[in-house]
């Protein structure tokens, strides 16, 4: 649910949910258009008082119109990119994408609680 809360020169304030855990910290958007450029805790939201955590306070480096909206495919392995990309459906995986995992999931996993 996002509710607007005040607009000022050229942006947009909007009250709105952090979507990283399940506590749903309430948070103040600031944006235009196009993109978000500020995010702060909501004071008058009941889970937070208006502190945030490390994520929700990066909530607005995660969210632009820069992300990926379907998985990309480079033309081959080892090809040097012009940076260009095959946009491939969601639906279908890539054929070859178990083959590529095989040898990450076999290695040894370390432990996150060592730093390693």
């Amino acid at each position: 649910m996002m509710e607007m809360v005040t607009a000022g020169a050229g942006y947009q304030e909007t009250r709105s949910v952090c979507p990283y855990c399940g506590t749903g910290c309430g948070v103040i958007l600031e944006h235009d258009e196009k993109r978000v450029f500020a995010v702060r805790g909501d004071p008058a939201h009941p889970a937070n008082c208006g502190a945030l955590y490390t994520k929700g306070r990066a909530l607005a480096q995660t969210v632009d119109g820069e992300r990926l909206a379907s998985p990309l495919r480079r033309a081959r392995r080892g090809a040097v990119s012009d940076g260009s990309r095959g946009a491939r459906p969601w639906a279908r995986p890539p054929r070859a994408l178990p083959r590529l995992l095989r040898p990450t999931v076999r290695r040894p996993a370390r432990s996150m609680s060592r730093g390693s």
